[in-house]
């Protein structure tokens, strides 16, 4: 096979189904070109390697997968225009935004950013919790994910 999309999906996250940072980097290389402007969060799921070291590991993969559907489907629901969700590297449980916004359309403020990170994170509390129990899902009050933007 050749560098073609089938080597490039390899790539791709099996647990997650997510690509991986140099994947994510490379199909979106003409979007940060054309634009000339990118919008990254860094989204670190800080009570995770507890539920690893709590439940097991199987639990903790069951919790990604559920993550990873969480935040596809905000974002899908959410219309970001030209977006990318990936994980840094294979089974990882640090995921990574990348927000290319669309031409002519001002860049999400500093306080649109926060507002959105605030839904995503309780978007992904409740669906764990709904797939996983209150046990597993973030207690009221805590950050389900810890976030660093930049642009």
């Amino acid at each position: 096979m050749g560098t073609g999309t089938a080597a490039v999906a390899e790539r791709d996250d099996s647990l997650t189904g997510l690509p991986t940072l140099p994947v994510a980097i490379e199909k979106s290389r003409q979007y940060f070109k054309e634009r000339g402007e990118l919008v990254v969060l860094y989204f670190n799921f800080v009570r995770y390697s507890k539920i690893e070291e709590i439940y097991g590991w199987e639990k903790l993969d069951a919790v990604l997968e559920t993550t990873a559907s969480a935040v596809r489907e905000f974002l899908d629901d959410d219309d970001l225009g030209d977006s990318r969700v990936m994980v840094s590297f294979t089974n990882d449980d640090d995921f990574i935004f990348f927000h290319v916004p669309q031409s002519g359309v001002a860049a999400a403020t500093e306080g649109e950013i926060t507002e959105m990170v605030t839904r995503l994170q309780r978007h992904v509390g409740a669906q764990i919790e709904t797939a996983h129990g209150e046990d597993i899902a973030a207690p009221d009050g805590d950050a389900v994910a810890e976030v660093v933007t930049a642009r």
